[in-house]
């Protein structure tokens, strides 16, 4: 049994201990129990938990994994080519630059192109981006900085769609979908007013590109006395 811990446990009942003992109590079986911490202290290494009272206790001990005892051992040998590795240094790095963004971004670049090239498959490659995309969450700015700088790093790669480009993509299909839309209800509007509108009209609100001005436009459109004064507007 694996139980992920990102910072020190502090309550009555560790769930370590509940996990085990439901276990064993439903199916009859002694689990290995194995507690990944994940927390920046080298020195908090817990290995059981014990109660008492009157007379009575249970000791329950555990073994641990400490991922900051992996901190700088992509260059091991002894872990190469170790999918593992690379997840610990994705959430190594999340806490050391979680307050830096762009310094984030920097490193994520940085560990894409390197487990990009030790020659996992394309599914395994995918399931990493996957992870480390939950692990490190960049801003949308830096997400566009990321894609682009990785397909210049990585020119000859037939990278599969990840995470974040999925995310892109679709983001940037309804921005354009929600414009497209605007420009068309501006559009309609002034057909159903004034006819049929000139094609000089149409051609500079299709070029129109900021949601919030095709919004004012249209409102323009609904409420402006003649097609002269809404092009006036233009």
């Amino acid at each position: 049994m694996l139980w992920p811990l990102l910072c020190k446990y502090v309550g009555p009942t560790p769930p370590l201990f509940t996990y085990h003992y439901r276990i064993f109590d439903k199916y009859g079986v002694k689990p290995l129990t194995l507690a990944i911490l994940g927390d920046t202290s080298r020195k908090w290494r817990p290995t059981s938990y014990r109660y008492e009272s009157l007379g009575c206790g249970i000791t329950f001990r555990f073994r641990i994994c400490k991922t900051i005892d992996f901190k700088g051992k992509l260059d091991d040998p002894r872990y190469r080519h170790q999918q593992v590795l690379f997840i610990i240094a994705a959430h190594l790095g999340t806490q050391q630059h979680r307050h830096n963004p762009q310094q984030l971004k920097d490193y994520r670049l940085e560990l894409t192109v390197r487990f990009a090239n030790e020659g996992y498959s394309p599914l395994e490659i995918r399931q990493l981006h996957r992870l480390i995309d939950w692990l490190m969450p960049l801003p949308d700015g830096l997400k566009i900085q990321f894609r682009n700088q990785l397909q210049q790093r990585l020119p000859d790669k037939s990278m599969p769609h990840i995470t974040l480009f999925e995310e892109l993509a679709l983001k940037e299909g309804l921005e354009k979908g929600i414009l497209q839309n605007a420009r068309e209800a501006i559009l309609d509007v002034l057909d159903t007013r004034f006819g049929q509108v000139p094609e000089s009209v149409r051609e500079r609100v299709n070029a129109l590109d900021n949601e919030r001005t095709l919004k004012e436009l249209h409102r323009r459109a609904i409420l402006t006395p003649s097609l002269n004064e809404f092009q006036s507007t233009l």
